[in-house]
């Protein structure tokens, strides 16, 4: 069991108000500004834990329903596994996306910065969309 702080929210409960039960290795993932994000191993599967603020509801609801029309709209999202309140805590199970992030690819290949700016910013615009602010209750 991990030990966390009293402000943080236990990822083996979450999980388990999931559906993930005795999962193989539970990794908390660095970068993530907003929310709390954890590496979920299971049965061969890799999933992507993403825990909100108690405060963020909203922006866990929007967050679910953009995700939802993205991969609707065949884009290369992770998909929307589960999601569930549990305490106070919005959490969303996610499909594990394999890869590299931006920073990391810029670090290894620092002369691409203008042809991954260019992919990174049509790829956004292809996201904002398919997310219209009525589906979104923006």
């Amino acid at each position: 069991m991990v030990m966390l702080s009293s402000n943080e929210p236990d990822p083996y409960v979450i999980l388990a108000a999931l559906g993930i039960e005795n999962p193989t290795s539970v990794t908390s993932v660095a970068g993530g500004t907003d929310t709390t994000l954890w590496c979920v191993q299971q049965a061969g599967e890799t999933y992507a834990l993403r825990v909100f603020r108690p405060k963020q509801r909203d922006l866990y609801q929007r967050e679910q329903i953009a995700m939802n029309l993205a991969v609707e709209a065949n884009l290369p999202v992770p998909r929307v596994v589960a999601a569930e309140i549990c305490g106070d805590y919005p959490a969303l199970l996610l499909s594990w996306c394999p890869g590299r992030t931006l920073g990391e690819q810029l670090l290894l290949q620092p002369w691409r910065v203008w042809a991954l700016g260019k992919s990174f910013g049509r790829m956004q615009a292809r996201l904002h969309a398919v997310a219209d602010s009525d589906a979104l209750g923006a």
